[in-house]
């Protein structure tokens, strides 16, 4: 009965959401064909809604890293914004009210783990993704866990990122109802 469900049900519905042919917000409608061998999957909603743009801003000290790290997601057609430091990344936050944060662990003096905890806590629905070269405690590493955040550990390759993003993405919508 399982593998049968997910065969027939969860397999197409996945399908269908990568495809965008199911949107957030829609309802979905399962009923048996004519001939009774086959699920019929459709939505209730006529107009898929226009996909929301992914909003991104990355905090990190490291210039060279942060620029790149900016071009690969504006490639990927992400709005990108970019801070050095917590205060820039507060206000641009404020601001734009970005989906995601890709935010490095040490920012010179700032604690990035700390700027996530914060905004996260502010808004809620934001994805917060942390990057470090290394030196979490085991607390810090726990409080990754308990807060869902990924951990990208340097060095790492930018499709990386966009794996991580994608899917922290792809949950939230799910988790929200589509």
């Amino acid at each position: 009965m399982k593998r049968t469900i997910h065969r027939e049900l969860t397999q197409p519905l996945a399908t269908m959401v990568a495809r965008r042919e199911i949107h957030p917000g829609a309802h979905v409608l399962v009923s048996i064909s004519a001939d009774g061998e086959k699920l019929v999957i459709r939505t209730t909603d006529a107009e898929p809604s226009t996909p929301q743009k992914q909003v991104i801003l990355i905090v990190d000290d490291n210039h060279d890293l942060l620029m790149f790290l900016a071009g690969e997601l504006r490639t990927e057609s992400w709005e990108v914004y970019v801070a050095k430091t917590a205060d820039e990344a507060r206000a641009l936050f404020c601001k734009h009210k970005p989906n995601a944060l890709l935010i490095d662990y040490l920012l010179n003096e700032d604690d990035g783990l700390k700027l996530g905890v914060e905004i996260q806590t502010e808004a809620p629905e934001t994805q917060i993704v942390i990057m470090t070269g290394g030196g979490l405690s085991s607390e810090e590493q726990a409080l990754c866990e308990k807060r869902g955040y990924p951990i990208l550990y340097k060095p790492f390759l930018a499709e990386n990122v966009l794996k991580v993003l994608q899917g922290r993405l792809l949950r939230a919508s799910v988790s929200a109802g589509v």
